[in-house]
């Protein structure tokens, strides 16, 4: 294995002198410009690593989706692989607490809630373990039909998760029986791989469909209580699966056609929406909304209020993750992977300053814990960095 290596990009650019000197000449100064501060960015270096599996070198561009999850009372990181194999490591050595065989490949985060981990597989099985041992925590999985690839979500003692068959399944999360599901038309002609996961919001559940249809469902009984068409003026590939988002009171979601949507979540009404097309799933800070575009293989930054761009930053190869934000007193910074590397760029305004890049390849994204940067390679090797 190459280990990962990293890139420091120059910072000190010639022509942001030059800018400066002439704005200041101009009484640039006066007109409220200001040159930004370019202060040092977080040093992210290796603190150890762990292999999942063994992958042959001669596997053809393997994937590995599943984005890695902390469990603070553990202490602990949880990771599935496409070898179907669940793990808990501890966080801050990587020694191996346990690891338990699945029905199938995991292809999505998993789960935990009241100290059980949940994970649902590619062969639409999902299954419960006791997050301190990994001891099986229901007497038998939870079968049907699609695969998972987005994490459950967890509330009153329900489970609910999605799956690609347009479908979302409400679970008790003791036992793991079903309790409803409701699904929408599926033309898989015209769809996208993978869908949006399932987000809690007061007494409903909320989550997007292949149609373009973002619905709110009672956590109880499953009827629905709203649903907004986020699908554009597109007929087909108008998936509304990035994972939605609610902060302080207002719904971030995404469609592939229809762009970017700030809603109220209690009726669905849009209150603002920037139109794009191949965005992820929103990051939201207190004053912005940052996702990647795979069509435009960019980064942008939106504003809260209205939704407007603030800036765009392009990924020169590949298609780049779900971007997490690391909070910081200068605007904070993004992080994210675009197939061959993990990409750290200013939140403030979208410089590019440090890349880990590595033969392995990245397609999940990163997760942060405290001081520490989690991200697993294509060919299943979990990687710890801290942050400095």
């Amino acid at each position: 294995m190459i280990a990962p290596r990293t890139e420091r990009v120059g910072r000190h650019a010639p022509w942001l002198l030059v800018l400066a000197l002439v704005m200041a000449m101009c009484g640039g100064e006066r007109r409220g410009f200001k040159v930004p501060a370019l202060e040092r960015a977080p040093r992210i270096v290796p603190k150890w690593q762990q292999p999942l599996q063994n992958n042959p070198i001669i596997t053809y561009r393997p994937r590995e989706t599943a984005a890695p999850v902390i469990d603070r009372a553990q202490n602990a990181v949880i990771v599935g692989s496409n070898a179907g194999v669940l793990h808990s490591f501890d966080l801050e050595s990587g020694a191996l607490r346990w690891r338990q065989q699945v029905s199938g490949p995991i292809w999505a985060p998993a789960l935990v809630a009241a100290g059980t981990v949940y994970v649902g597989t590619a062969d639409g099985t999902v299954e419960a373990f006791e997050a301190r041992t990994g001891e099986p925590a229901w007497d038998e999985p939870y079968r049907t039909t699609g695969a998972v690839w987005a994490a459950p979500a967890f509330a009153g003692g329900r489970l609910f998760v999605t799956f690609d068959t347009n479908e979302l399944h409400a679970l008790d999360a003791e036992v793991g029986t079903l309790l409803w599901r409701r699904s929408r038309e599926h033309l898989t002609a015209f769809t996208l791989t993978g869908h949006a996961a399932p987000l809690v919001w007061r007494d409903t559940v909320i989550t997007g469909f292949s149609d373009g249809m973002l619905t709110a469902f009672r956590l109880e009984d499953g009827s629905p209580t709203w649903h907004q068409n986020l699908s554009g003026e597109l007929s087909r590939f108008v998936d509304a699966d990035g994972d939605p988002v609610i902060d302080d009171g207002v719904l971030y979601a995404t469609s592939n056609a229809g762009g970017v949507f700030a809603l109220d979540p209690d009726n669905g009404e849009i209150l603002w929406n920037h139109r794009v097309s191949g965005a992820s799933s929103p990051t939201v800070t207190a004053r912005h909304v940052y996702v990647t575009l795979s069509d435009a293989r960019e980064l942008r930054s939106l504003s809260r209020d209205d939704g407007r761009l603030v800036w765009q930053s392009g990924v020169h190869r590949g298609t780049p993750s779900t971007p997490v934000f690391l909070n910081a007193p200068d605007g904070g910074y993004l992080l994210f992977s675009n197939t061959y590397s993990v990409l750290l760029v200013s939140g403030g305004d979208g410089r590019h300053l440090e890349r880990l890049t590595s033969a392995e390849g990245f397609t999940a994204r990163p997760t942060l814990a405290p001081g520490m940067v989690l991200q697993l390679s294509n060919r299943g090797h979990l990687h710890a960095w801290e942050i400095y």
